[in-house]
């Protein structure tokens, strides 16, 4: 047992097997070329290894070094013997070339491992060998192609030393040569190859340019357009400055619930307070005018006709005193309905001053509220009633809210957003949830089906149109 464990040759099958099995573990092509020309010591020593890589025509791995300079005269001087081995071939001088992979007839660097030394490559070349390999050098090919018995040299490792080397050691580095072909073209098969001709290249682009225009102009898709779009109130009640003043308090933070009746804003009274104060006096003063000179009249004759004109002063200071408290009245001004407060910020209010009419805010049912919808009039699309809408609230995106279009104004007007737009509205089809009145977001908006050519090129024609002025 012991005899046969210290045989050379059972442990040169050994690691020969074992470098076989590493060989397939690789993850990729540099990872090889390293087992190649470092780990392949450990079966037969040698003193300097190189991976030529044939469809770069260049040496891309050598043994012990890490990083390749492909300045260096060793390494111009191998990439000049590879390539002459490769293009030109030589004849086994040694005798001791074995076939590859099974192949037989004369040593040739296309089909087998080859053994070689300074003269059998020309004068060129040979005179430079001594000064960069060791006496004898062995040439092991790699075959690729994808058809089987294809033996077009995909690359070659070269193995340097002194002595030469046995014709065992060139038979088993054959049989390990399998396996590293074997690998190498693993790398190959993951990569779907299809035989490309200049025919076959114009024969697709043209089936790809029917199957898109036919595509194009077959397949039906609904048009739609993007839009800023706000929950207002449906039927909102609209709270106007009964009379001309300054706002001094609003009562109600915005959405916030007011019943019927509540007193939602007070105008700043101070001038019609004493105004009032002033009309009560006059009031006052007219009736004793008017008192006095009833009694006067009853004696004497000559007043009585001053009579009817203290009665007429003091219908009129009362008139007016009326008048005062009425509007003091109207500084208060109430909610007709219940609802919510629907305005922006109570600090724009306070202390502006309001014509007769201005509107301050308005009073919404929170339950009955539509969508606005403001759509550019570069995106202008045929609308119609009834048609689908989506809209994104811009806290959550993710969940639509599907309404349905009732409205669209026939003239884009430049109201909102400092753009000119038209205006749509829609009802919300959801009973489920009711959106909450100010809450903005984006509306898609669609239209009817048009064919995915017009659907893809429509803003490119829509610009192509405006820049020829069409």
């Amino acid at each position: 047992m012991s005899g046969e464990a210290s045989d050379p040759r059972l442990r040169s099958l050994g690691l020969c097997l074992e470098l076989e099995r590493m060989a397939r573990h690789v993850e990729n092509r540099p990872a090889l070329y390293d087992l190649m020309v470092n780990e392949t010591a450990r079966l037969f020593p040698y003193r300097q290894a190189a991976f030529w890589d044939a469809s770069k025509r260049q040496v891309v791995t050598l043994s012990g070094v890490s990083k390749l300079d492909r300045d260096a005269p060793y390494v111009q001087f191998l990439e000049a013997l590879m390539r002459h081995l490769q293009e030109h071939g030589v004849a086994d001088a040694s005798g001791l070339g074995a076939p590859a992979s099974g192949a037989s007839g004369p040593a040739d660097p296309a089909a087998c491992a080859v053994q070689l030394e300074s003269g059998d490559v020309p004068e060129g070349i040979g005179g430079e060998w001594g000064r960069w390999l060791p006496s004898r050098v062995v040439w092991l090919p790699v075959h690729g192609g994808d058809r089987r018995g294809d033996r077009t040299i995909a690359g070659a490792l070269l193995l340097a030393r002194d002595a030469a080397f046995a014709e065992h050691e060139i038979t088993v580095l054959s049989y390990l040569m399998d396996a590293y072909e074997h690998a190498w073209r693993a790398f190959d098969a993951r990569r779907l190859r299809l035989p490309v001709t200049k025919k076959s290249k114009r024969w697709s682009v043209a089936i790809l340019f029917v199957l898109f225009i036919t595509v194009g102009f077959t397949w039906k898709v609904s048009l739609s357009s993007l839009g800023r779009a706000e929950v207002v109130p449906k039927v909102p009640w609209i709270l106007r400055s009964p009379i001309e003043g300054v706002v001094k308090d609003i009562l109600f933070e915005p959405n916030e619930p007011v019943e019927e009746g509540d007193v939602v804003v007070i105008l700043d009274n101070t001038d019609l307070r004493n105004g009032l104060v002033v009309a009560r006096q006059r009031q006052i003063v007219a009736e004793t005018e008017y008192r006095r000179v009833s009694q006067q009249a009853i004696h004497d004759r000559r007043i009585r006709g001053e009579l009817s004109l203290r009665r007429a002063e003091l219908t009129l200071r009362k008139v007016e005193a009326d008048y005062a408290a009425e509007l003091l009245e109207k500084t208060e001004i109430r909610a007709a309905r219940a609802g919510i407060a629907v305005y922006a910020d109570p600090d724009d209010w306070e202390g502006r001053p309001v014509q007769t009419g201005e509107r301050i805010l308005s009073i919404a049912d929170p339950r009955n509220s539509k969508l606005e919808v403001w759509l550019p009039v570069d995106d202008a699309l045929t609308l119609s009633s009834g048609g689908r809408v989506e809209f994104f609230p811009a806290g959550s995106p993710a969940e639509p809210l599907s309404a349905r279009l009732s409205y669209a104004s026939y003239e884009p007007v430049q109201r909102r957003f400092d753009l000119l737009a038209y205006r749509l509205e829609a009802r919300f089809t959801g009973e489920e949830y009711v959106p909450r009145i100010g809450l903005t977001g984006t509306a898609k908006v669609y239209s009817e089906e048009v064919s995915l050519f017009y659907y893809l090129f429509r803003r490119p024609l829509s610009a192509l149109r405006r820049w020829m002025g069409l």
